[in-house]
């Protein structure tokens, strides 16, 4: 089933005994119009409740027998649209669910394209609590896909799960009848086995469509081709996604059902990248911090000793004890040749310099690369730290041992 939102009215046929006309009511809901989408399997209608809240009606087609699992068990939760009304009329199966405004996750990619990888997690944590619920309850969805996933919210982003004509009680592996859609099918429900594990398969394409803007199936363009990869299990993964996506993929598409990953598995993802996430943003302000201590030392430092030196150069001239006037200039060994001084660390205050700033940026170097060994997990990254600083506070203390 496609999204329910709202387009321009159109009339259905008035008078017919297969189509409720405009205005008339089902179940004191008042037909208003049609929806924008229609769905593979039923025709949508927006209806008025009593209450003037607006609902959707979904009247199934002739030889249609829609899953009544969610509403039998009376399911509610946050991440679920179970029906509100469920029956029948002239003949054919219905159901009223809520309206959402905002349309479908389908539509959201269609307009934004792919999504922001943060907003890419909170659809997936927020679709594995659905999911979980259903799944608790005994009930399979089998047909999640993005025009079956419906914004509640924006801002903060906000999904619940909806269309659960194809769901069934089911707390193990089955062989029905093949109802669900091609592109978001898991390999065994091919042959007509369902679990709830094939749920988890069309998940992972889900996610792939949230993170490219593409069913990575619309790539073989064949639908015949379509169910060779996907019997043989072999859905591409893009190799642009970060590692760690990709790895939550390759585990979401598991061609083994029994391997596939299942909701603790998901969260237990989540919580690994939550945690390098923040790790790496604390690292990345400790490297920020460290880097501009050391930087802002290393000036200041650098700074003092160019002010002595030019002092040293143009110093003024001084009156003697006995008015005689003498200028001061900087004391040379009379003993050394002129090349030697020039190389005294003493005398020579550009030398000087010259080594404080190779020790300084020798310190800040295996400060930096410290962090970065401790952030990737390479060995020595604490003893890189330690030698970085204890250089760098030699190097502070460089020009008073040098005097």
């Amino acid at each position: 089933m496609n999204a329910y939102t709202e387009s321009h009215l159109e009339r259905a046929t008035v008078g017919s005994p297969m189509h409720p006309a405009i205005g008339e009511s089902i179940q004191w809901f008042e037909i208003i119009g049609l929806a924008r989408d229609q769905g593979a399997e039923s025709d949508l209608y927006l209806v008025r409740s009593p209450d003037g809240q607006k609902c959707v009606l979904k009247l199934y087609r002739s030889g249609m027998q829609p899953a009544t699992a969610v509403k039998e068990m009376h399911l509610h939760h946050r991440r679920i649209a179970s029906p509100l009304l469920t029956g029948t009329w002239n003949g054919r199966p219905y159901e009223i669910a809520p309206f959402f405004e905002r349309g479908s996750l389908a539509h959201l990619i269609q307009r934004d394209g792919p999504l922001k990888l943060s907003n890419a997690e909170l659809i997936l944590r927020q679709l594995v609590e659905g999911l979980a619920a259903l799944h608790r309850a005994g009930i399979q969805h089998r047909d999640l896909k993005p025009s079956n996933i419906l914004i509640e919210s924006e801002t903060p982003l906000e999904v619940v799960l909806t269309d659960f004509g194809s769901s069934a009680l089911a707390t193990m592996t089955l062989l029905t009848q093949v109802r669900t859609t091609l592109a978001y099918a898991a390999p065994e429900t091919l042959t007509g086995m369902y679990s709830r594990a094939s749920d988890y398969w069309s998940l992972g394409i889900v996610m792939i469509e949230i993170l490219t803007g593409q069913n990575p199936l619309q790539w073989f363009g064949s639908s015949k081709i379509a169910s060779y990869q996907i019997v043989q299990g072999k859905v591409p993964i893009p190799d642009t996604l970060p590692a760690h996506w990709q790895r939550l993929l390759k585990g979401l598409l598991e061609r083994d059902h029994y391997k596939r990953w299942d909701d603790a598995q998901i969260l237990r993802w989540l919580v690994e990248n939550r945690n390098s996430a923040g790790q790496k943003h604390w690292f990345r302000r400790i490297i920020l911090l460290g880097s501009a201590t050391l930087l802002i030392g290393f000036a200041s430092v650098i700074g003092v000793e160019i002010r002595k030196s030019m002092q040293e150069k143009y110093e003024s001239p001084t009156l003697s004890l006995n008015s005689t006037k003498t200028i001061h200039q900087p004391s040379v060994d009379a003993e050394k040749p002129l090349a030697d001084q020039s190389l005294d660390l003493k005398t020579n205050p550009w030398l000087r310099i010259g080594l404080l700033t190779f020790a300084w940026v020798i310190a800040v170097g295996m400060v930096l690369a410290g962090f970065g060994h401790c952030i990737s997990g390479t060995p020595h990254g604490f003893g890189l730290i330690c030698g970085g600083i204890a250089l760098a506070v030699a190097a502070l203390y460089l020009p008073q041992l040098l005097r």
